[in-house]
């Protein structure tokens, strides 16, 4: 499904932006307004607030604070992934 491909790619740069020093917040903000609109169209709730979360760190150039929140999402992308392939297995089941 295109929306996990997308996200894991996504998870994955903001884990790159944020381990580099000086992190460029301007540019990390950009992923995540993207990635927030992919997930709200999704439908990805919990994935949406999470970005619009880590977007205020951001604002504030805390990038302890994006870290964090980048640790809530990759935990959520997981969970997201895990009940999709579920729901497909039922489906398939029918």
């Amino acid at each position: 499904m295109l929306y996990f491909e997308d996200a894991a790619k996504k998870l994955k740069q903001m884990r790159e932006m944020l381990s580099g020093a000086p992190v460029d917040f301007s540019a990390l903000d950009s992923t995540v307004h993207q990635f927030k609109g992919s997930s709200a169209s999704f439908g990805a709730a919990e994935m949406t607030n999470l970005c619009i979360s880590m977007r205020e760190y951001g604002r504030n150039n805390d990038a302890a604070g994006c870290q964090t929140e980048l640790g809530k999402m990759e935990e959520a992308f997981g969970r997201l992934h895990q009940t999709l392939e579920e729901y497909c297995r039922l489906e398939a089941g029918r």
